[in-house]
């Protein structure tokens, strides 16, 4: 979660995650640790809570082997989310 008021993010809502392994097209990544699941939805129902407009859900992927590496950020709404956690046991 981004903070727009301070210009940081909330630590406690933060996430790494190295070496993903990617879909053959390169288009999707794989997410099987159990643990790392858990803390995306746990992130995901916090902004589903979120009443604080200065809060903005942000995830990205980026090359962090070079400073100026690829990378993709988007910044979500949390309209209609929950519907969304809903089919996650699904999977």
């Amino acid at each position: 979660m981004w903070n727009e008021e301070i210009g940081d993010w909330l630590e406690e809502d933060l996430g790494w995650y190295g070496s993903p392994i990617l879909t053959d097209d390169g288009s999707g990544i794989f997410m099987t640790n159990v643990a790392q699941i858990n803390q995306i939805i746990r992130v995901l129902e916090t902004a589903v809570i979120n009443q604080n407009p200065n809060l903005v859900l942000n995830i990205g992927v980026f090359d962090s082997t070079t400073e100026d590496g690829y990378s993709e950020w988007g910044t979500y709404d949390p309209t209609g989310l929950r519907d969304a956690l809903n089919y996650l046991p699904c999977y």
